[in-house]
């Protein structure tokens, strides 16, 4: 792999999935933001439009159809009071 074993797993993660479009399904990372957003009274369009994205990219990302770029996922961690990490589950 061409990242150092200092590299954060989830900035690893990030990156493949966006740089190569990689699928990562079944693989044992998962997205958290449905669980985050329902603990907080938040609707997807609420997300979305903080965002500046469309409901149905935040109804992926929920879903775990797909995984927000690095930049997003760095806004929804803010969003949601939350370290990166905790955006995602293992």
């Amino acid at each position: 792999m061409i990242f150092a074993e200092s590299q954060p797993k989830i900035l690893t993660y990030l990156f493949a999935a966006n740089f190569y479009r990689i699928n990562f399904k079944g693989d044992n990372m998962r997205l958290k933001i449905d669980e985050l957003r329902k603990e907080r009274g938040m609707t997807q369009i609420f997300i979305a439009r903080k965002l500046e994205v469309d409901r149905g990219t935040v109804k992926n990302w929920c879903e775990n159809k797909t995984i927000p770029r690095l930049d997003y996922a760095n806004e929804i961690a803010k969003l949601f009071n939350v370290r990166l990490e905790d955006i995602f589950e293992e």
